[in-house]
């Protein structure tokens, strides 16, 4: 047996019947004789996840998505001793507050937790607030996705030595960030507090940043620690006005701008490694500067040409691109098909 789903869609009353013997269900029985390497529960609402889930008899797990529907659970179950582990999705546990060495393993285990995990998601747990980790867990995770944690305010002792890509979804009182010296994508969807971004993280390997869906943006303030960015994308800010620090982005190659309808164009003549400049329904937006003639550049839709662009010697019409809108639906259709495509590959 490779692949294991468990659903439980069914009513409230029903739900419980089955939460409640799910501690003794066949998985229990037959662990011993299983090459078990995927394993979905969808719908559990049970005051506590079964013991079973960490057990380390499935040494050969490699898949787990955890799809809760739970407003009882306060505790995750510690999974983190599972060696074959890489690819983790969590979602839908609505009391729990906090992450911590239990989902290591706890404190009695030796060594460090989640050694081969690769891909970890967390998303729609509401009253989350604090993660806790050590220096030394982790040591392969290359993608991790926060979404809909709007409490979550603190990140204590995280080192992702191997992190590339991180996604933010909605996570508005984030007050630290965990340390990724290896960060090369970084997406913050929805109220995402930039400023702690800026200045004094590391960011020195950003190559691609996409901020979207911010409605209290006004400012976006580039700092220096994003030498090496190429790609900046900015989508469905209606507030933003501004983008200042545009001289620290001198690797920039491409620029892509949809959806800000007060922002107007300031300082793109420091980006000179710019190749393409890329804007979509910004009404107030016209290019003052001149720009060098290899830069691609396309005109606004023609229902936006009925804007007077301000008085200059020479105003570039901004071209039409339409930049992917980040919703949380769009994220959670491609992870959920991303997670059946892992389950039916190793099938």
């Amino acid at each position: 047996m490779q692949h294991c789903e468990l659903g439980m869609k069914q009513d409230d009353s029903l739900r419980r019947i089955v939460a409640e013997n799910l501690e003794t269900a066949c998985l229990v029985e037959n662990r011993r004789r299983m090459s078990l390497m995927g394993l979905v529960v969808e719908g559990y609402n049970g005051p506590r996840l079964p013991r079973w889930l960490g057990d380390p008899s499935f040494a050969e797990l490699v898949t787990i998505r955890l799809e809760l529907c739970n407003d009882e659970c306060i505790l995750l179950p510690s999974l983190g001793q599972l060696v074959s582990l890489k690819h983790l999705s969590i979602g839908g546990m609505q009391m729990l507050q906090r992450v911590d060495r239990e989902f290591w393993g706890g404190d009695m285990v030796v060594g460090k937790g989640f050694q081969a995990l690769e891909t970890l998601e967390f998303t729609e747990m509401p009253e989350w607030e604090e993660w806790r980790g050590e220096d030394g867990d982790f040591p392969h995770l290359r993608e991790l996705t926060i979404g809909v944690c709007p409490k979550l305010c603190m990140f204590d002792c995280l080192l992702f030595t191997s992190l590339v890509a991180l996604n933010i979804y909605d996570c508005g009182e984030l007050t630290s960030t965990p340390i990724c010296p290896s960060l090369s994508s970084l997406l913050l969807w929805g109220e995402c507090n930039l400023e702690i971004w800026f200045p004094s993280l590391n960011l020195s390997k950003l190559h691609h940043l996409v901020v979207s869906s911010s409605q209290g943006l006004r400012t976006l303030r580039v700092r220096q620690n994003v030498p090496a960015l190429r790609s900046l994308g900015v989508d469905n800010c209606p507030n933003l006005l501004e983008a200042t620090g545009l001289h620290h982005l001198a690797s920039l190659v491409t620029l892509q701008i949809s959806n800000c309808p007060l922002l107007e164009s300031t300082g793109l003549h420091h980006l000179v490694s710019l190749a393409s400049l890329q804007i979509s329904n910004c009404p107030q937006f016209y290019i003052k500067e001149k720009l060098p003639s290899h830069v691609q550049v396309l005109l606004f839709p023609s229902e936006q040409r009925h804007q007077s662009p301000p008085d200059n010697d020479r105003v570039y019409p901004a071209l039409v691109y339409c930049l992917q809108t980040f919703t949380l639906q769009t994220y959670l259709n491609s992870s959920q098909a991303k997670s059946s495509k892992q389950m039916s590959n190793q099938g």
